[in-house]
């Protein structure tokens, strides 16, 4: 059985105090679940949609149905040196987690409500770290973790200015 893509897990934050947790003014018209990463277009904050996201600034804190000009969200900010856990895909396909994606970082993409990496996109905010494999090697032992979608662990390199 294939394995259920999810939004991004938070799994280590470099600050004591964990992610800032901040109200933004969200963009009209947008739905997301929780755990989408987001990113700010012109001055309102908004779900990852599409693919080549590489300007990404938070993980969403609530699900929302639909929003309004007006509507203010919830959203836990990134810090650099954030490591999560996400699942691969490849220009809008599963792909699978390979150990030469290591040491690479990369944009993400969002496909039904779940925010993936994206292997299609260089020069991104998300390093990869190492193979779900290799992370969760017990995991692992009754689901590859390679086989797609593959799941690497990933650190937040910082902000595109």
């Amino acid at each position: 059985m294939a394995r259920v893509a999810v939004n991004p897990q938070i799994v280590s934050v470099p600050s004591p105090q964990g992610l800032p947790l901040v109200k933004y003014t969200a963009e009209d018209s947008k739905t997301w679940k929780k755990g989408e990463l987001a990113y700010f277009t012109s001055g309102t904050i908004t779900p990852v949609a599409g693919t080549g996201v590489t300007n990404v600034f938070g993980i969403m804190a609530q699900t929302q149905s639909t929003s309004t000009s007006s509507t203010e969200v919830w959203v836990l900010e990134l810090i650099e040196g954030t490591r999560l856990y996400m699942f691969v895909m490849t220009n809008g396909s599963a792909a699978t987690a390979d150990t030469a994606e290591i040491g690479t970082a990369y944009g993400v993409e969002a496909l039904n409500n779940v925010t993936y990496l994206d292997t299609g996109t260089a020069n991104g905010q998300f390093k990869v770290v190492r193979a779900g494999s290799d992370a969760m090697s017990l995991r692992d032992s009754y689901a590859d973790m390679d086989s797609a979608p593959g799941l690497v662990l990933v650190e937040f390199q910082g902000y595109v200015s």
